[in-house]
């Protein structure tokens, strides 16, 4: 261990990255782990490049190589978690994200992300409890209201379905997939007239795009 050295590497790294010199911003991020194979913050900066170019499995080493260094770290929880739910292992998913909601129950993204891994494994009840977590914490993104929206209709709630598309379009009324959305949820409770008003506006919406 060579304390201070690894802010150099550090340091050199973030400018390798700064500059999308990938390759060397990794080397240098590899190199402070070297100089301190105990520092967190640098498995996270290696991790977090891995992550953007894709390379899952060697961001995900990183992202648990913290948490065997700090069960508490919540940036690896919610990246491994990610990227479990990138890899389509959303057990695995629902249980970072419980631990990490278990340190800060105020994380709104970790509710969200796992919301979309019940949602994966079609426990849209769960989802939905997540979901509603979510909009009490932050009420005012659209998809989110979509999402639940989608949850209630795989459990053929078509009302609420209703409910939660019509939110989403009070939060950005130009959008013309809202209006096809919510208008399947018209016909599945027989109210043609108010689907066929949806489509019409979905159209309209389309034709004014430039």
């Amino acid at each position: 261990m060579n304390p201070g050295k690894e802010l150099i590497f550090a340091f050199l790294g973030s400018a390798y990255e700064q500059r999308k010199d990938f390759e060397r911003a990794a080397q240098n991020y590899t190199k402070a782990i070297a100089a301190d194979s105990l520092n967190t913050e640098m498995y996270r900066l290696r991790g977090w490049l891995y992550f953007q170019k894709g390379y899952y499995d060697m961001s995900f080493k990183d992202f648990d190589k913290i948490l065997q260094i700090d069960p508490r770290h919540a940036n690896a929880y919610y990246n491994r978690g990610t990227i479990y739910g990138i890899q389509k292992k959303n057990d695995e998913a629902v249980k970072d994200f419980t631990s990490l909601i278990a340190l800060d129950t105020s994380y709104a993204d970790a509710y969200w992300e796992r919301s979309r891994a019940y949602f994966a494994k079609k426990d849209f009840a769960a989802a939905i409890t997540d979901l509603n977590k979510v909009i009490a914490l932050d009420p005012g993104k659209k998809h989110i209201y979509i999402y639940r929206g989608l949850a209630h209709r795989e459990m053929e709630n078509y009302d609420a379905a209703v409910t939660d598309l019509s939110k989403a379009i009070l939060l950005d009324p130009a959008d013309d997939y809202l209006y096809t959305e919510r208008s399947q949820f018209y016909r599945r409770l027989g109210k043609e007239s108010l689907a066929d008003a949806d489509l019409k506006k979905a159209q309209e919406l389309k034709m004014a795009k430039p």
